[in-house]
């Protein structure tokens, strides 16, 4: 999956400072690495506040406590692992000890400098992160799953390896992700479709949120059957009822959507018949109208053709 530790070359003029743990994680981590620096990073050339941006971690900054604690041992004299960064002093691993550096009066800090792409130095930081006791929180872990994969080069199963994930979660924040996306742009007209994004966001498995989309969409179903479904998901308590509910929810729009068909009746083609029958007697009156020259003849032949129009009438309000 990756390089060897003795396979990276340090290029460093303190060789006092090598840290064959960090070389190690490195090495393990960032697959293909041929060499490294390790030098003493002016702190002045290093951005924290970018550094978390570009590791997701904008919502949870620096810990004070840790960095006090970093402080002391280092007026205690303690050593510490130098950090890693990318050449642009973007840190991947180290935030902390870079604060409690520059807090301590320091204007140097040992560092490993990585040639790295974007997307590396996220791994490296994620990676950092599941390891030194810190952790990624749910949000972070979702979305280095979804920048890795997005990259297109990587299988669920070779983004879960990189990751330490199994590729059953890796294939789930990537299919729930897409419904999202997917449900973002599922929108019509009115108010039934905020109902229905309203609705489909209550489900929070990802897995039944993906199903329940696509049965939704296929189905073009209304807010209101969409509301009916997500509540027969709710109250299920086992996954097979949860798929039950939702190809049964399915199954009813489907219904509901085909098209009704009027029983044919059996009196139709008799009351065909009678009107061709009826025709055929108008069009005899109007013959014998123009063709009779006699009065009483032609009462009789208007009285049959109103007769004949009655019957009509008659036959085609049933």
């Amino acid at each position: 999956m990756s390089g060897q530790p003795d396979d990276l070359q340090v290029v460093t003029n303190i060789p006092e400072l090598r840290d064959r743990k960090v070389e190690r994680f490195i090495a393990t981590v960032i697959e293909g690495v041929g060499s490294v620096q390790l030098v003493n990073l002016p702190i002045a050339d290093i951005d924290i506040k970018k550094s978390l941006l570009n590791q997701a971690r904008a919502a949870k900054p620096i810990e004070p406590e840790l960095v006090a604690s970093y402080r002391r041992q280092l007026e205690l004299r303690a050593e510490f692992p130098p950090i890693i960064c990318n050449s642009k002093g973007m840190v991947a691993d180290g935030n902390h000890r870079v604060a409690a550096f520059e807090a301590a009066g320091r204007s140097y800090i040992p560092s490993y400098i990585v040639d790295v792409n974007h997307q590396q130095f996220k791994e490296l930081a994620y990676a950092a992160n599941s390891t030194n006791g810190r952790g990624n929180t749910e949000e972070e872990q979702r979305l280095h799953v979804l920048e890795l994969y997005a990259t297109g080069a990587y299988s669920y199963q070779v983004v879960a390896d990189r990751l330490g994930l199994s590729p059953s979660y890796v294939m789930a924040v990537v299919n729930a992700d897409s419904a999202r996306v997917r449900l973002s742009k599922f929108r019509r007209v009115g108010d039934t479709a905020v109902k229905t994004l309203h609705y489909l966001n209550q489900i929070g498995n990802d897995e039944h949120l993906v199903a329940a989309y696509d049965v939704a969409h296929e189905n073009n179903m209304s807010g209101e059957d969409v509301r009916k479904m997500v509540g027969a998901i709710k109250s299920s308590r086992t996954n097979t009822a949860v798929l039950d509910a939702i190809s049964e929810a399915g199954n009813a729009a489907r219904a509901k959507r085909a098209p009704k068909s009027r029983p044919k009746q059996t009196s139709d083609l008799s009351q065909f018949k009678r009107g061709v029958n009826i025709l055929a007697k108008i069009n005899a009156a109007s013959l014998a109208l123009s063709a009779n020259g006699s009065t009483d003849e032609v009462v009789a032949d208007v009285q049959r053709c109103i007769a004949a129009l009655a019957e009509i009438e008659k036959a085609a309000t049933k």
